[in-house]
């Protein structure tokens, strides 16, 4: 199951706004799920967010805004929230009998999941999600189902939000029985609809992975964002507290537009002065493939790969021109003198921490989990001078960011023979397992069809 398949809505979605003025509070003669195969068609979210830039010049002075006097934040409903959250208090002191709602919001903890995850566990989580998502966009009605995965920071547990719409009422009961673990309560008004979306998606606490956050039907809730910015104005301040995190966070496209372009330059400086570093990778970033032209290096990410996830950085230049945010860099077809070329620093780009690079007119921060390094050179060929010879400091540098004696190195001689096959999910599978040996589960997810390491590994020790 490819990550794509997930990311579908009906056309009319996206074509019309007909469904906002059809859609109303008429009564589903649901008792249980009624399963249907709904039209599909483009979604149009964006797979990376914007890239902050960093201005060149110091925008006109004018104050952020003080903190707000008043606490907006109601701690008995927060407290509520949590105690609901963790189960610690039923959905409903009475049993829902008949009552229907269009709007629901979930949590769940799953019991099978321990406080002290591995990859491997986290990775199954999200692989049983997408299998749970697939099951609630089969329910008759559906036009809108967003989850998000995330680590609570109180407890360290693993644990998932959703937020589901409907076009019709639906029971209680009909989502209990996909849901059976789960906390489930309903929506009621627009304002709840965008509070409960805002704390799904938000990018604190969230998994690293690629499909932390999973959208069907988002233009449901720009929709309502929009409905509720009509009827009621605004200020300055309030659009700044309203925007403040995803700010922070550098989501410039979670930004309200309207502010965002009236504000930019200000936005950008908010961020470069309040920006926190993001925490290092469990892994240096670099990864080597070399090979004789022609036997599928570069074929083995262009066909198994979505592009959106791919920056393909040209090694020619020293600027990072179109870079959108996307988790996997591959520097392809580089050669002697671009591999030891001066604007490339092979030390600070292959490091686990986070560092910037630059683009035209300012730099932009790196946030690649791999960077891919294609050639038809060896190692010992791309750090070699016509007349020095070979420069051991350079090989040494560029090899110690491809891993390390105890678990290896990613450095790959793609073989001339037998010719690869990269349509065949085997193996294109072992083939990836055999370049990332124990960091398998870290690349996995950013490939549309691989194997689960426990199975391909079943498969490789029957050979």
């Amino acid at each position: 199951m490819s990550d794509s398949d997930l990311l579908l809505t009906p056309k009319n979605r996206t074509d019309s706004d007909l469904d906002l003025l059809l859609s109303g509070n008429k009564d589903s003669d649901l008792d249980s799920p009624v399963l249907a195969i709904l039209p599909r068609g483009p979604n149009g979210h964006l797979a990376a967010p914007a890239s902050p830039r960093k201005v060149t010049e110091l925008p006109e002075h004018q104050p952020v805004p003080e903190p707000s006097d008043v606490d907006f934040e109601d701690p008995i409903l927060q407290q509520e929230d949590e105690n609901w959250e963790q189960a610690r208090e039923a959905d409903y002191s009475q049993p829902m009998g008949e009552n229907k709602h269009r709007w629901w919001k979930v949590t769940w903890f799953p019991d099978f999941i321990e406080t002290d995850m591995t990859r491997n566990k986290i990775m199954q989580f999200v692989d049983h999600m997408k299998y749970i998502m697939q099951k609630l966009l089969l329910l008759t009605n559906i036009i809108c189902c967003i989850i998000g995965i995330e680590i609570c920071p109180k407890t360290g547990k693993l644990h998932t939000h959703i937020l589901l719409g409907f076009k019709d009422s639906v029971r209680y009961k009909t989502i209990k029985n996909i849901l059976q673990y789960a906390q489930i309560r309903h929506l009621l008004t627009d304002q709840a609809i965008l509070f409960w979306y805002d704390y799904v998606v938000k990018a604190f606490s969230k998994i690293d992975h690629p499909s932390r956050v999973m959208m069907w039907g988002a233009d449901e809730i720009a929709k309502r964002r929009a409905k509720v910015q009509r009827s009621q104005k605004r200020s300055h301040r309030e659009m700044f507290f309203d925007n403040q995190r995803a700010i922070e966070e550098g989501r410039f496209d979670d930004i309200d537009p309207l502010f965002r372009f009236d504000h930019m330059s200000k936005i950008n400086q908010w961020y470069v002065n309040h920006h926190q570093p993001a925490a290092p990778l469990d892994y240096d970033r670099l990864v080597f493939i070399w090979g004789r032209p022609g036997v599928g290096k570069t074929s083995l990410f262009s066909r198994n790969m979505d592009p959106s996830v791919i920056y393909w950085k040209n090694p020619e230049v020293k600027w990072w021109l179109g870079y959108k945010d996307q988790p996997i860099v591959i520097i392809d077809e580089i050669v002697p003198e671009t591999f030891r070329a001066r604007h490339i620093n092979w030390n600070l780009l292959g490091d686990r921490t986070e560092i910037f690079v630059e683009i035209k007119g300012g730099q932009v921060l790196l946030k690649a989990k791999w960077i891919i390094v294609i050639s038809n050179y060896s190692l010992d060929e791309l750090c070699s001078y016509p007349r020095r010879g070979l420069n051991e400091t350079m090989k040494h540098t560029f090899k110690r960011r491809c891993g390390n004696d105890e678990e290896g190195y990613r450095m790959y001689k793609f073989p001339s023979e037998p010719r690869a096959n990269n349509g065949d999910r085997w193996e294109v599978s072992r083939r990836v397992k055999e370049i990332w040996k124990g960091w398998y589960s870290y690349i996995r997810p950013y490939f549309r069809d691989l194997l689960p390491e426990d199975e391909l590994q079943d498969q490789i020790d029957t050979e």
